[in-house]
């Protein structure tokens, strides 16, 4: 428990201060731009309407269907990874693995990773694209929801690394495609934006609440618990895709009989 505690602590101390910047430049922001920017030559008084001109334009991408599901997608596969970079290496120096062996498995998924995005294209073409994300994310977070029932042995959570590594590569580039294709040009770094936003608000919630809920059970049930929350929310999104889903399908084959 001490050394959940003393993992808390560091994290909160390595967000703090980019929480703290991030809230300084926000508080700065209007007034920056109500006097122009004396740095920036492009930049000119009154510049205020034009951030929250941005700010309408970004907020409603997520009223499409494909950003929206495409983005709560991304969150919930990014949230496997902090579970990697947070807890599990708690659990893995728990078992008795040393930082060789931990730095192994870590770089094993990368290059897992590495391979499976080489082979997104083909995964375009062999079905859905939001069904295979879904189902690539559900997998993934099965994987290392499962950790502690390998019992410590290397081999299997070598395995279960590449599995896992191999599933996010695939995974990224058709969440990319997807957004890419579902908005226009002038809207595509609105997307790229609401896209890391997503990601840094999964890096920020969630390794504080598997720690707590570590803290107030254990490590190990602590993989089971947050693991079977994100496969529930799985749930309605499967809903939403198959409800989106049935007027395309029902397109083509109307397509498919007129031929």
């Amino acid at each position: 428990m001490r050394r959940i505690r003393l993992s808390l602590i560091h994290l909160l101390r390595a967000y703090a201060l980019p929480l703290c910047i991030t809230a300084m430049l926000l508080c700065s922001a209007p007034a920056a731009h109500a006097q122009g920017c004396s740095m920036c030559r492009d930049t000119t008084a009154g510049s205020a309407p034009k951030v929250r001109a941005a700010l309408r334009l970004a907020i409603p991408v997520l009223a499409i269907p494909a950003i929206a599901l495409s983005m709560a997608i991304m969150s919930m596969r990014n949230s496997t990874y902090s579970i990697q970079t947070s807890v599990y290496v708690v659990y893995l120096d728990q078992i008795g693995l040393v930082g060789t062996t931990i730095g192994i498995l870590f770089a094993a998924a990368e290059i897992a990773s590495g391979f499976g995005a080489l082979f997104a294209g083909r995964a375009m073409r062999l079905g859905d694209a939001q069904h295979t994300m879904l189902g690539g994310t559900a997998l993934s977070i099965l994987l290392i929801a499962m950790t502690p029932l390998l019992g410590g042995i290397l081999t299997l959570l070598l395995l279960f690394q590449v599995m896992r590594g191999w599933l996010e590569g695939v995974i990224q580039p058709l969440v990319l495609s997807v957004q890419a294709r579902a908005v226009g040009r002038h809207q595509q770094g609105a997307v790229v934006g609401l896209r890391q936003t997503g990601q840094r608000l999964t890096s920020i919630v969630i390794p504080p609440l598997m720690g707590g809920i570590a803290d107030r059970w254990s490590v190990s049930e602590s993989f089971f618990i947050l693991g079977a929350l994100m496969l529930l929310l799985c749930v309605p999104l499967a809903l939403i895709i198959r409800r989106f889903g049935q007027p395309r399908s029902a397109g083509r084959a109307a397509g498919s009989a007129t031929d």
